[in-house]
């Protein structure tokens, strides 16, 4: 049992390290270079300069989305037999932004159709409209982001085989990600780059520190097996 149960958390750390490897490139790293200019012109020719890394993007961002298809469903199976309704709830709601993923990559292969038909005035339009359009569905995909790391930081939490502080972690992440949400939805003046922008992007770093624990150690909740059996402690 305990040996299925590494294997198992071994299997949903691989999938997660999909996920940040390919998110982190695909939603951080290649926007900041692609998307570098003012909306407009200069948008354009950031895009057309960086037309291949834009292609890596897209690719990247697929990947990511088919892997964070496969997470939930490995994590329900580690998670079953602690709370069955939270498992199923944090694997619907993870598993509900994948189409909405899907859907908001078609902005970004609206981009790559216009660059490469030239740039007018026209195409400008075009490109800004449809950068925006996807930045707007990346925003509502902050909410199901969000969401499903609380009961996923529960079940970490209430595991016995995990750490604990990591499944406070999670939920605080959750929290602040539905939080950003609201604050850039409800106050026009809302700087997410600001204090509470910082400290949850912080708390979004538990979901690297759960992503390396389950991939390097799986089913264990402290870093010394001996010493936590020695104590009765699972692992």
């Amino acid at each position: 049992m305990p040996e299925t149960r590494h294997g198992e958390a071994r299997l949903a750390g691989f999938f997660y390290a999909i996920v940040v490897v390919a998110g982190i490139f695909s939603l951080s790293y290649a926007p900041d270079r692609v998307f570098a200019g003012e909306p407009g012109p200069a948008l354009v020719q950031s895009i057309i300069a960086n037309e291949t890394l834009l292609r890596a993007c897209i690719a990247a961002e697929l990947a990511c989305y088919v892997a964070f298809l496969a997470l939930p469903i490995a994590l329900y199976r580690l998670f079953a037999s602690i709370n069955q309704f939270c498992a199923m709830l944090m694997a619907g709601l993870a598993i509900s932004s994948v189409p909405f993923g899907f859907a908001n990559i078609t902005h970004l292969l609206e981009i790559l159709r216009a660059i490469n038909a030239g740039a007018t005035q026209q195409s400008t339009e075009t490109i800004v409209s449809a950068y925006r359009s996807y930045q707007s569905g990346l925003f509502l995909q902050s909410i199901p982001w969000g969401l499903w790391l609380v009961p996923f930081g529960y079940l970490v939490f209430r595991s016995g085989f995990l750490p604990r502080l990591i499944g406070i972690l999670l939920v605080l992440a959750g929290a602040g990600y539905v939080t950003q949400f609201l604050m850039r939805l409800l106050i026009e003046t809302y700087d997410p780059n600001g204090p509470l922008g910082q400290i949850s992007r912080v708390l979004g770093m538990s979901e690297i520190l759960i992503c390396v624990w389950l991939l390097a150690f799986g089913a264990r909740r402290t870093l010394r097996p001996q010493r936590a059996a020695a104590k009765g402690v699972t692992t």
